[in-house]
């Protein structure tokens, strides 16, 4: 697991803990959020909110990675739609410049953000 920034012990139950847990049960999957296709490759948080690291597929923005915050819950859509459709989202993600991250991304780098 990488870890890139400072993360605070969720050995403490708080929404933190659950949304962080969240991520790592659903790492490198497709999901939906505010009415686009991502795949969730991470977890960060900062002193006044918590985001999911989400991984873009090619665009005219040229951006890869951006943190969405947790306020929100990216739609989950494995086992949720056919496994035919979700493994064709999947491929073409997977087409598009949006492949599997090889491991689950903790924190936010500076130089992913824009």
């Amino acid at each position: 697991m990488k870890r890139m920034c400072k993360i605070n012990d969720p050995s403490t139950y708080d929404r933190r803990q659950v949304q962080w847990k969240e991520a790592e049960e659903h790492f490198n999957e497709v999901v939906l959020f505010m009415f686009d296709i991502y795949r969730l490759v991470g977890y960060c948080e900062d002193d006044s909110d918590v985001y999911y690291v989400l991984k873009h597929p090619n665009n005219a923005n040229y951006i890869r990675y951006s943190m969405y915050t947790g306020v929100g819950s990216p739609i989950l859509l494995k086992g949720r739609i056919a496994e035919r459709d979700y493994t064709n989202l999947d491929t073409v993600l997977g087409y598009n410049g949006c492949p599997p991250e090889p491991e689950f991304i903790l924190g936010f780098p500076e130089e992913w953000k824009y």
